[in-house]
């Protein structure tokens, strides 16, 4: 399994005086759990049992033992209050004045005390709303769901079902109310809900970006589904405050983890995400921030995890952040409906320590629905839930596979793989990929080399078919340069000119340069010596 080792909401940012004093939010680590008493048949729902058993993992991980009881309540007794209790980690965040930090460390248990770095917060904003669908909005419904061959899984049945899919969010405001959901609730697939923020089962509050979210996994507009798993089971998170906090809420992310393992996720949808209000580019690692180490430690427990890799391309930060920099969360990109590349906005790869990311992209323009009814939006946010619900199919559809296995095939449901460049992954999920043998296919080009260029050549000139469509996969060139080191050092998307598909500049290239080019479901490399 992947190594155990956050931005991808339109901007809004706060700032107030308020933020500039010192930290009271802090994390803090015990030695050990001596005392503690487990039985993983009365605390895991059976098919967290189940996940574990397929997974050949140990039903008595010291990680899911309760924290000791007698430090929590030592701990309690001296900090303002307490947040989160953390069983993976051993640990807890805490309220708490300097003088109770202090008093903290004195404590013989307390291993590690690190406060919560303070973050201004990123709140969604979706350009257009509506009651009713324009015919944009109609069109790109059809689309989403569409270009990953839905008509694929429908024939054989395959709505999620028996997949359980948690969903972490700012909230899932009139879920309960809205007519778009209503099949969910008829057919009682929300089976839990918890407001981390609250501390209640309330959920149906908050924000509207989960609701819009939820939308695109399992919501349905006049009987068009607007994701691809309708008739999942649902565990519902509110881990996020809308406008009001402005530090960490990392553990909350973490809390939700453990709950959503404990009854029994296969898959954990997180459109949310931390990156320059609170890291460096070089803590995007997969190992320095909590919510990462939560992510990766959701994985080591068999659930797949994703999360949006940010809406930052266009910004100064650029880059994904975290959950999505972690190795065995799977971080999905977003692409235009219109062009089939890359948005704009979509964060990009590598991880600070050189990985591949994304891992897969879909739409990051989709119709959704809102507490007010159906709208366009964009962001990351919505192509991760667009792939949770395919992710959802494709378990449906291969049930004794473990985590590495359905891992490993949801990358390889990207219809550019083995292809994979820095903004658009391994490309977008097909159900054919999942439900048969991947075919060899058909040679589309051929490379030359010129004097001064790597000419691109297809075996068919391009004619006026050569327009992209919303529901089809886009049909340019793509191409990566991968130096020595096995790093990509250039890449490019080629509209094709009658048979040429692209020409590559040799003064680009190094001697035993390697050069990977990508066309029409054909995948071939050139080394250049």
């Amino acid at each position: 399994m992947k190594g155990l080792v956050a931005s991808l909401l339109c901007v809004l940012s706060f700032f107030t005086a308020s933020d500039l004093k010192a930290q009271d939010r802090y994390w803090v680590e015990f030695s050990d759990k001596s005392g503690s008493e487990y039985n993983p048949i009365e605390y895991l729902n059976p098919s967290a049992i189940e996940r574990r058993i397929k997974n050949n993992l140990n039903l008595n991980d010291s990680t899911d033992f309760p924290v000791n009881v007698e430090y929590v309540e030592k701990v309690q007794s001296i900090v303002d209050s307490v947040r989160v209790v953390s069983r993976w980690f051993n640990a807890l965040s805490c309220h708490a004045t300097d003088s109770q930090i202090d008093k903290l460390k004195d404590l013989p248990f307390v291993t590690d005390i690190t406060p919560f770095q303070s973050s201004r917060k990123q709140i969604s904003r979706f350009p257009q709303k509506s009651m009713s669908m324009s015919m944009r909005e109609r069109s790109v419904l059809k689309a989403q769901t569409e270009i990953m061959q839905a008509e694929r899984f429908q024939m054989m049945d395959i709505y999620g079902q028996g997949v359980k899919v948690a969903v972490f969010d700012v909230g899932f405001k009139s879920v309960d109310e809205r007519e778009e959901f209503k099949h969910l609730f008829h057919n009682d697939q929300v089976i839990g809900t918890w407001d981390f923020v609250g501390n209640s089962p309330r959920v149906y509050h908050g924000g509207t970006h989960g609701t819009s979210v939820l939308s695109c996994i399992a919501g349905m507009i006049d009987s068009i589904p607007v994701g691809l798993a309708t008739k999942a089971d649902f565990l519902l998170a509110r881990t996020e405050r809308n406008l009001l906090e402005l530090k960490s809420e990392e553990d909350f992310w973490l809390a939700a983890a453990e709950w959503a393992d404990q009854n029994g996720a296969h898959i954990i949808s997180s459109s949310l995400g931390y990156t320059k209000q609170r890291y460096f580019w070089e803590d995007m690692d997969g190992q320095t921030s909590l919510v990462s180490r939560a992510a990766n430690m959701a994985a080591s427990k068999g659930i797949i995890v994703l999360n949006s890799a940010g809406n930052d391309g266009d910004s100064d930060w650029e880059y994904l952040g975290a959950p999505a920099d972690a190795d065995s969360v799977l971080a999905i990109g977003g692409i235009d409906p219109w062009t089939g590349f890359t948005t704009v906005f979509s964060s990009f790869g590598p991880t600070a320590d050189e990985r591949q990311k994304p891992n897969l992209t879909m739409f990051g323009h989709a119709t959704t629905v809102s507490p007010k009814g159906v709208e366009m939006a964009a962001g990351t946010s919505f192509s991760c839930p667009l792939v949770a619900g395919f992710a959802a199919c494709a378990i449906q559809a291969n049930p004794d596979l473990n985590w590495e296995q359905l891992f490993e095939l949801l990358e390889m449901s990207g219809n550019m793989y083995p292809y994979a460049d820095l903004v658009h992954g391994y490309g977008i999920p097909r159900a054919e990929r999942v439900l048969d043998p991947i075919a060899k296919a058909e040679k589309t080009f051929r490379i030359e080399s010129l004097s001064n260029s790597l000419l691109v050549k297809l075996n068919d000139s391009i004619a006026e078919d050569h327009v992209h469509k919303e529901a089809s996969l886009p049909l340019y060139v793509f191409y990566k340069i991968v130096g020595k080191d096995s790093l990509i050092k250039y890449f490019a998307v080629s509209w094709p000119e009658g048979n040429t598909g692209a020409r590559i500049s040799k003064a680009r290239l190094e001697q035993g340069d390697v050069v990977h080019v990508f066309y029409k479901g054909y995948y071939e490399i050139y080394t250049y010596n």
